[in-house]
């Protein structure tokens, strides 16, 4: 039992070294790697984009060791199943001109996180998009993703994933997970709207309330934000709450992020409502607001509690005001 310890303890120093000698070379973003959220997140984003446009594979090696090893599973012509092992740097190889021709976004839309120690095992559910806009993924499938510590960040050791087919359907275990929430914020409506606002609300550096701002949310929600690109069409996009998460978590760290209600139109019939909700954004609690526009907010009761259905929103503009009747009284 001491030769077998001693030789564990060997290669677990072998593996931290190995860690620390990759972490020499390369320069991850501490809030990509100082969390589970922050691997999942930057390792999605890394490789998405729309056609044309280069992925950030540097940001992409970043979040590996240097033995890291990405595995994709196929099923053969004649029933076989087979597997593909690269490095990190040979899956980038094969896939960059692929994403760049085609345009390619992948998103997790649920995770299963097995937890012991320093060792964390995700089985992270995606959806693969052409374009961000596209209303259905073309693909989907489970990475199943290992990862470690070394005490100063998290290290990607391994991916493996298969691709959802007729034959081998994604598990509902990994379609989704019962959300726990706070009694107080799904009980009632007003007590949705607060969560909503209050889970993505913070100054620079400060995380968010993911957690809370899922639990909200059923399980193939959209949040669909629409406005006028550059040339002057009206534009939206559909993103599952993964993707929204994803798309926005960067940017409220480095920018400080608050957005307030500040005047509610809400319709009931039975277990659904409708709620116009008018918001502010600002940077700091008590600075200036910046922007506003109307939260058009889906809700369903299923007897025990509110879930958001979906969110439709855009931003106030000159050209198009807020009516005055969504507004406070006195505005």
């Amino acid at each position: 039992m001491k030769i077998l310890f001693t030789a564990c303890l060997a290669v677990l120093t072998l593996v931290v070294a190995q860690a620390q000698e990759s972490n020499d070379t390369k320069q991850a973003n501490p809030q990509d790697v100082g969390s589970l959220d922050g691997v999942i997140t930057a390792l999605y984003e890394s490789i998405s984009g729309d056609a044309g446009v280069d992925r950030q594979w540097d940001r992409f090696y970043s979040l590996f060791t240097k033995e890291a090893q990405l595995i994709s599973t196929n099923e053969n012509e004649d029933g076989s199943n087979g597997y593909l092992v690269r490095s990190p740097q040979e899956f980038a190889e094969g896939a960059a001109p692929y994403f760049e021709n085609q345009g390619f976004h992948e998103y997790e839309t649920n995770r299963v996180t097995s937890t012991y120690g320093r060792v964390v095992h995700l089985m992270s559910t995606y959806a693969s998009k052409r374009s961000a806009s596209d209303p259905e993924p073309f693909n989907s499938g489970v990475n199943s993703i290992q990862l470690f510590n070394d005490g100063s960040r998290w290290w990607i050791l391994n991916i493996y994933w298969a691709h959802a087919s007729e034959k081998n359907p994604i598990p509902p275990q990994y379609l989704s997970n019962p959300k726990s929430a706070a009694a107080e914020d799904v009980a009632t409506i007003d007590g949705v709207i607060t969560a909503l606002y209050g889970s993505i609300s913070g100054g620079k550096g400060v995380p968010r309330q993911w957690d809370r701002f899922r639990s909200l949310f059923t399980n193939d929600a959209k949040l669909i934000p629409s406005g006028k690109n550059q040339e002057g069409e009206v534009r939206h996009s559909y993103r599952g709450t993964e993707e929204y998460i994803g798309w926005v978590n960067q940017w409220f760290l480095d920018n400080g992020f608050f957005e307030e209600e500040i005047a509610r139109k809400t319709e009931i019939f039975g277990n659904v409502a409708h709620v116009f909700s008018t918001y502010i954004s600002k940077s700091t609690p008590d600075g200036e607001p910046y922007a506003r526009g109307i939260n058009s907010i889906q809700l369903l009761n299923d007897g025990t509690r509110w879930w958001i259905v979906n969110i439709y929103w855009t931003g106030e503009t000159p050209d198009n005001p807020i009516p005055v009747k969504y507004l406070p009284k006195g505005d």
